[in-house]
């Protein structure tokens, strides 16, 4: 009889541990939904429910991370045992934590496989800008990259958001039929700002062979090169060239 209540009770403890943990990962989950949406008071409501005295960093950044369901879940709880706000909102991994501590712990995640974005340097108050930027680095990560911080993608410019194969692609179909030489006078003209007596200048070339040289490159592109559409496009596509296009 003993050991048989000992079972039961064994069996009880475990189940209310289980029920335990369960709403913790909710209310977790739900903090980092709080924060997400910049509802800062709130947060600090349910995280208090959760465990009391939980203060948030004066400055946060979120890490997003996606990968098999598993991996995503395990990954969640050792963040949590490391004292980081984590969990699964929109079924992905999402933490909060100090700046540093989220570069430390994002490329440990992407050493496991995980695919991983960190978002901007915010205050909690400005938690939806943060959650939203992690989700951009995210969408720049691919399974060898490393986790992609939202800084260095601003350092890369306009590129820094566009998939490399996705810009190859659209290179290669915007420069098609172009050679060498026609490729070096874009370039001429989008540095020099659509100067054709400064192009003319540097090529070495008369201003009617440059006139020509351009006119029969913009008969190839879609619009006309003094459009701002048509010269942003063009420098897109120049900056993403693949090498065997390149003079």
């Amino acid at each position: 009889q003993a050991v048989t209540t000992a079972v039961a009770l064994l069996g009880l403890i475990d189940e209310q541990d289980r029920g335990h943990a369960r709403t913790r990962r909710h209310l977790r989950s739900r903090a980092l939904e709080l924060l997400a949406e910049s509802d800062v008071r709130t947060a600090q409501l349910v995280l208090d429910v959760d465990q009391p005295a939980t203060e948030l960093p004066k400055r946060i950044r979120f890490l997003r991370a996606i990968g098999e369901e598993a991996a995503v879940e395990n990954a969640a709880a050792a963040l949590e045992r490391r004292g980081i706000l984590a969990g699964v909102y929109a079924g992905e991994l999402c933490a909060v934590a100090e700046p540093s501590r989220a570069e430390t712990n994002g490329a440990r995640l992407a050493d496991e496989g995980l695919q991983v974005g960190i978002g901007n340097s915010v205050a909690p108050s400005d938690g939806a800008i943060g959650y939203r930027t992690a989700g951009l680095a995210l969408a720049q990560a691919t399974d060898g990259s490393g986790a992609v911080v939202w800084d260095r993608v601003i350092d890369s410019g306009p590129l820094g958001l566009i998939d490399p194969e996705q810009a190859t692609a659209f290179a290669e179909y915007w420069l098609r039929g172009m050679d060498s030489e026609q490729l070096e006078t874009l370039r001429c003209f989008l540095r020099h700002h659509g100067s054709r007596l400064k192009v003319a200048e540097e090529l070495g070339l008369h201003r009617n062979t440059v006139r020509n040289r351009l006119a029969a490159i913009e008969a190839m592109l879609p619009g006309k090169l003094d459009d701002p559409q048509t010269r942003v496009s063009a420098w897109i596509a120049l900056q993403s060239v693949p090498e065997n296009l390149n003079p």
